[in-house]
């Protein structure tokens, strides 16, 4: 491993293979592979290419370059880039032409040559010749070659640090492709050939906390630090695996995150521009803006051209009151990449003019904003204690109560529930199956909060939501016979279906102005139906713009992107012969929902 530097590219790795074809041979050298980046530490950034220079002497014979020394060079390469982090759809190999000997083995390893290669490579251009062959691999080809090399090697008894390099190199290839699970046998195969590598611990620990088993992850990590105590990368993946359960809400367990990233960033990169992104966005999360608006700082002063660091930014910006900053960030945004349309809607939002002239919502805005936050959503909102879903259900027990009383004489049909084991639990309570007789429409039913605050009313439960990420999530609840994929004014235009109850929980902010919405809704409630959502009050609402309260419209639309409401809801018209109840709500400081229930009929 060299710290030079090539034409201001760092080389991170390099190796040589001899005349006596063995790795690591400087003298006599057949071909030679140097693996350069653009990087202050050992790891690539996941969001750049990295580049292996394949070169040969140009006394080098063609034939002394045997295919064996070529797999063994590049599978070399290959183990120490990607148990360094990289990604193999980031690496493009450069072939100068006095090394075209190695194209025919490259491509029996599934490298295919490549007119567009994966990122920028303009960094990176000094480094290689300009007549070089580019050449990239998809993974899956390169998979088979070293899968297929491994069980040859396992059963020709190869040395153990053949076998080692193989079966580490194809689990790392395996979790890149996303099958976590067989990385899993590769990796402990890479253990039975080397107990003692540290590196291969720290990728067991990743496969194990992909999978879910996250004794196991833990406990690798741990081997891998007791191993190598240097290795700081298994810092970084301890911050993916506490950050993980500070979603769920364990605690400390964010500010464990927070340490191993900064470790991570002050003992090998602290130029990697996706570590720091990674920082800030869980510096927003816990509340922390000012800091996670110094993270993305770091990343733009690195690469200026990360639009998605601009937008990022300018969302903590808001956070801390900065609403001139987030206007330039946001437009940073949006001069890198227009297809962002999050940064649009926001900068309406944050304009006292522009955000009293929006009339609809923006249904691309919602889709990209959830699709994006679909999965931390619901750990997320559990930690806001979003009550939203459970007051509706409050406020329905209420509209319903009688309903579903039994005559006395169909009690003595009820099966018994049998005595609870526990001490003092004698009684035997029968289970009178009162519900299960509603048709329930949940529009923007997100991920299912609220549909399992309504699954045992319903004899059927139809969700409609905008964001495909979140319908696949409630979709693996199991809590509806139907879901749909479309905006809510979609769905009701075609619906020919009627509905004892429409439920549309803390998804109307969205909409801007709700006439259509309630004209829309009208004909697919029955007689006799309800209709129950949530609306957002302006009072006590700091993110307002000025001279908000006299928007003659009725609503305006917040720093937050959300729309709240000025007045009462008069849009009752629109429901005639029918019944209709809202909660009123506002949000607090720390973002948590408190529901005021307002019923009308």
């Amino acid at each position: 491993m060299g710290a030079d530097r090539v034409d201001g590219v760092r080389i991170i790795y390099s190796l040589s293979v001899g005349e006596n074809k063995q790795i690591g041979s400087g003298d006599g050298a057949l071909l030679s592979a140097r693996l350069g980046h653009r990087t202050t530490g050992p790891v690539p950034r996941s969001a750049a290419p990295s580049i292996l220079l394949l070169e040969s002497p140009t006394s080098a014979s063609s034939a002394q370059l045997d295919e064996t020394a070529v797999f063994s060079l590049v599978e070399e390469c290959l183990r120490w880039y990607l148990d360094a982090g990289g990604r193999i759809g980031k690496l493009v190999v450069a072939v100068p032409a006095e090394a075209e000997a190695v194209l025919k083995p490259l491509a029996t390893m599934g490298f295919r040559q490549s007119s567009s290669p994966p990122g920028s490579l303009d960094t990176l251009a000094a480094f290689y010749p300009a007549s070089s062959v580019l050449l990239t691999a998809d993974g899956r080809s390169l998979l088979q070659f070293v899968e297929s090399s491994a069980k040859a090697a396992k059963a020709n008894k190869a040395p153990a640090a053949e076998q080692y390099l193989l079966h580490d190199t194809l689990g790392r290839l395996q979790h890149d492709l996303g099958d976590a699970k067989s990385s899993i046998d590769s990796y402990t195969s890479a253990l039975t050939a080397n107990p003692s590598a540290a590196a291969a611990f720290r990728n067991l620990g990743s496969a194990y906390h992909a999978v879910g088993n996250t004794q196991l992850a833990f406990a690798s990590y741990q081997q891998a630090i007791q191993l190598d105590p240097q290795d700081a990368l298994v810092y970084l993946k301890l911050a993916y695996f506490y950050e993980d359960f500070a979603s769920k809400d364990w605690v400390d367990a964010a500010e464990h995150a927070l340490k191993c990233y900064s470790y991570y960033l002050q003992n090998v990169d602290a130029e990697d521009t996706a570590v720091l992104t990674r920082l800030g966005n869980l510096q927003v999360r816990e509340h922390r803006g000012e800091e996670a608006i110094s993270s993305y700082s770091k990343a733009l002063s690195i690469d200026a051209s990360l639009a998605n660091v601009w937008f990022n930014k300018a969302h903590a910006q808001v956070k801390v009151g900065d609403t001139d900053g987030a206007l330039q960030s946001l437009r940073r945004t949006l001069e890198l990449d227009e297809s962002i349309t999050s940064a649009r809607h926001m900068i309406q939002a944050l304009s006292p003019v522009d955000s009293q002239r929006v009339t609809v919502g923006d249904d691309k805005y919602v889709k990209e904003l959830f699709d994006s936050y679909s999965g931390s959503y619901d750990p997320h909102v559990k930690k806001l204690l979003y009550s939203a879903p459970r007051v509706i259900r409050q406020e329905l027990a209420k509209v319903y109560k009688g309903r579903f009383t039994m005559d006395a004489a169909e009690v003595e049909e009820v099966p018994l529930n049998l005595p609870s084991e526990q001490p003092g639990c004698t009684t035997i309570v029968p289970t009178i199956a009162i519900n299960a007789t509603l048709e329930v429409l949940d529009l923007g039913c997100g991920t299912g909060l609220a549909g399992a605050w309504l699954k045992d009313y319903a004899k059927l439960l139809v969700g409609v939501d905008l964001s495909e990420q979140m319908v696949t999530i409630a979709r693996k609840k199991m809590l509806y016979q139907e879901l749909d994929v479309m905006s809510i004014a979609s769905y009701l235009q075609q619906c020919t279906r009627s509905f004892d109850l429409v439920v549309a929980a803390d998804v109307l902010s969205y909409v801007g102005d709700l006439t259509e919405t309630f004209a829309l809704a009208a004909p697919v409630l029955r007689v006799g139906g309800h209709f129950v959502f949530t609306v957002e009050a302006l009072e006590g609402n700091k993110d307002a713009a000025a001279g908000a309260e006299n928007d003659p419209k009725g609503f305006t639309l917040l720093k937050s992107g959300r729309c709240v409401r000025l007045g009462p809801i008069p849009l009752a018209q629109s429901l005639s012969n029918r019944s209709y109840f809202f909660l009123l709500y506002t949000h607090t400081h720390a973002g948590s929902a408190t529901l005021e229930p307002t019923s009308k009929t």
